[in-house]
């Protein structure tokens, strides 16, 4: 008995729709929602598909480029971080490229791919970074759906340039105009680099030793490339050209196996840098949801202090704690706060020794400042002051006195609004989600923390995603890394292990060893060749001791950034003028 495509379609509905009821209602009962909103999310997805978009469960072309669309975003999560398939993405684009092939030259062929597409990113997003919607629900939602709407525009984009100069420069516009996007998500407000396809071999350090050269669009380069010969192969042996197919292996292994030979080469010969010194890591363990705002900060810092005290000695140079240690103060008067003052009177008792700390102070402006993140305050039958809030790291010390650095890549809607002006109708939503709509004041450079002549960077949360913009801790004089984040937003879900693995990369990068702590987890030290050492658990109330390395060389790649994705936006640039021009010509000529 052969069951109709309309049977399948009205079940899978259905199943769908409960395990997304399932889901809303459990997180509904739930502080700490974990996996659920993965099953949410997907549900609600299919049960859109359902009742939305019945042809593509109908046998035929459409329901094949489904499947294939399916596929695409099947092969993007299972070989992101955390799961360990990252071969599977010299593949992934592949069902995404043939179905613009056989698209190519059809009626509404970019409609019907622009669908196509999002479906295929809409769950590489879903199953990748559901667990976004942890920290504010709806904010989840607006990452997941919108960034895989932006990924579309690069594939529309090369469907568009194909079908207006044909095949000529195909594939170059294909890596150029996916790298532009990657890019772009680099230097917007509305930045979300989480799933750029460089980070996606993180899982795999000894295989990106040469990330030092070409930071991580060098991933993203060679696996959209790997793409690119792999349909080739595909494309021989449908055309029956056997012998041009076999011939196809020879450049698709050549540009797999080569980059992979030259990494393990470069790890296996790979010596230390740098001046050895001891360092200490506090993980305290405060569950943000319920406990890190909630508990009164004098009782936190007792934890912080006996942690702290367990693993210095007299040896130790660094104790680091997490983002957001300390706050509800006046920066103004930072110095003067009791926590600030007991942590220096602890820093009395191991003088060689400084403390990296988060703080998430408030400052009032002075008559007639202004900040772009100032905010009212509103005095009864008084002037109305203006402050601004911040998200910074300060390093305190017996010798030096107090050095702060201020938060520089913010979090959108969290800390930061995008587009405020072209988005005047979000105040209310953003307002909701938690998020401040005049959001923090944040920096414009990077600045180096001294102490007894080393220097460390501050690396604060959601900056170590940004490859270049870490490297500019190296070009101040940053002679090692201190990573300080909260990652306990995000439960116990995969996002805590990508945001670590990540670090992994920028450490390759600059060959800057990393010093990381995480309130709830996972702190730990990370080494030049980005090997992960000494990692807490998760959830997990602890404090370690360990050595790191103080090195002064620069690499290429601190020295030169992402000159591989300036190339790429060069192109990007020089393809859509050419195919612009041809587009006129073609209806000068035409008319």
């Amino acid at each position: 008995m052969t069951i109709s495509s309309q049977t399948i379609r009205i079940s899978s509905g259905i199943i769908a729709l409960l395990f997304a009821i399932l889901a809303g209602w459990q997180m509904s009962n739930t502080l700490l929602w974990g996996y659920w909103p993965l099953p949410l999310l997907l549900g609600t997805w299919i049960t859109i598909l359902a009742l939305a978009a019945p042809k593509i469960w109908k046998t035929g072309q459409q329901n094949k480029h489904f499947h294939l669309a399916t596929l695409t975003g099947l092969l993007l999560w299972l070989g992101f971080p955390d799961m360990p398939f990252a071969p599977l993405l010299f593949v992934a684009y592949v069902p995404l490229i043939i179905i613009e092939e056989e698209l190519s030259g059809l009626p509404q062929a970019g409609r019907r791919l622009s669908f196509l597409a999002f479906h295929a990113f809409l769950l590489w997003n879903v199953l990748s970074t559901f667990w976004v919607t942890n920290t504010a629900f709806f904010a989840g939602i607006f990452a997941n759906v919108v960034n895989a709407g932006l990924m579309v525009i690069p594939i529309l984009g090369y469907h568009l340039l194909r079908r207006t100069i044909g095949d000529r420069f195909r594939w170059m516009s294909l890596i150029a105009f996916w790298m532009m996007f990657e890019w772009t998500h680099l230097h917007w407000d509305l930045t979300w680099p989480f799933l750029s396809l460089g980070n996606a071999l993180a899982e795999w350090p000894a295989c990106i030793q040469w990330f030092s050269y070409t930071g991580a669009f060098g991933g993203t380069l060679w696996i959209l490339m790997g793409n690119v010969l792999a349909f080739l192969i595909i494309s021989a042996y449908n055309t029956h050209r056997v012998l041009p197919a076999l011939r196809q292996w020879i450049p698709f292994l050549s540009w797999l196996i080569f980059p992979l030979f030259i990494s393990l080469v470069m790890y296996d010969q790979w010596k230390p840098q740098g001046t050895e010194i001891e360092v200490a890591v506090v993980q305290p363990n405060f569950e943000p949801h319920y406990e890190k705002f909630e508990i009164p900060q004098d009782v936190q810092y007792q934890r912080y202090r006996s942690l702290a005290r367990s693993v210095l000695t007299s040896s130790t140079r660094y104790v680091v704690f997490p983002e957001t240690s300390f706050g509800n103060f006046d920066l103004s008067q930072i110095d003067g706060q009791l926590v600030i003052r007991d942590l220096k009177g602890l820093l009395d008792s191991f003088p060689n020794c400084a403390l990296i700390t988060g703080l998430d102070p408030y400052r009032f402006l002075a008559p007639g400042e202004t900040s772009p993140a100032m905010r009212p305050y509103v005095q009864s039958e008084r002037d109305t002051l203006w402050w601004e809030a911040y998200n910074l790291a300060a390093q305190l010390s017996t010798n030096e006195g107090t050095q702060i650095y201020v938060k520089g890549k913010l979090v959108p809607g969290a800390e930061i609004f995008p587009f405020r002006n072209w988005l005047f109708f979000m105040e209310p939503l953003v307002d909701q989600l938690g998020g401040s709509l005049e959001g923090l004041r944040r920096s414009e450079q990077r600045d180096v923390f001294v102490h007894d002549n080393m220097k460390v960077g501050p690396v604060i949360c959601y900056e170590s995603v940004f490859g270049e913009y870490c490297g500019g801790y190296v070009k101040r004089g940053a002679q090692a890394l201190a990573i300080i984040t909260n990652d306990g937003w995000w439960d116990n879900t995969p996002g805590h292990r990508q945001h670590l693995r990540f670090g992994a990369l920028r450490a390759i990068e600059t060959r800057r060893d990393i010093i990381r702590s995480a309130n709830t987890g996972i702190s730990c030290l990370i080494n030049q060749r980005g090997e992960i050492l000494q990692a807490q658990g998760y959830g997990e109330t602890a404090a370690f001791r360990g050595t790191i390395r103080l090195n002064d060389q620069e690499t290429f790649y601190t020295r030169w950034g992402d000159i591989i994705a300036r190339i790429a936006f060069f192109l990007t640039v020089v393809f859509i003028a050419f195919g612009g021009i041809t587009a006129i010509k073609k209806q000068i000529i035409s008319s």
